[in-house]
């Protein structure tokens, strides 16, 4: 592996994995039974128990990085090869979808945690 791919791949995990640590950090402060569906007013509308949680920063993290390595690929795919003429913007695009799937992720285990039964 090339050393800047070892490196992207880092940076990719390091910020995958925060919505992890914070989820770990709140854990003991966590009800038993927790909001795991909100209506359109932000209200919660359907309760389950506090292990359901893990659903959360587990499909942001599979989805940041399937993202990751479909917009750093794209050009393998691209019948036109016009990706391969600007491979630096797809990873620039990849870089800030996983930073904001994983800032999406904290929010959203912040504002479950938020809510009281």
């Amino acid at each position: 592996m090339r050393k800047h791919t070892l490196l992207r791949w880092s940076f990719v995990l390091v910020i995958a994995l925060i919505p992890w640590v914070y989820l770990f950090s709140i854990w003991s402060s966590l009800p038993e039974r927790i909001p795991v569906h909100f209506g359109l007013d932000g209200t919660p509308d359907k309760y389950g128990q506090r292990n359901e949680i893990f659903f959360i920063p587990a499909t942001c993290t599979l989805v940041s990085v399937l993202i990751y390595l479909l917009l750093t690929n794209i050009y393998k795919i691209d019948p036109k090869r016009r990706a391969q003429k600007q491979p630096e913007i797809f990873f620039k695009i990849a870089m800030v979808v996983v930073v904001f799937i994983s800032c999406m992720s904290i929010i959203i285990l912040n504002w479950t945690a938020s809510q009281h039964t």
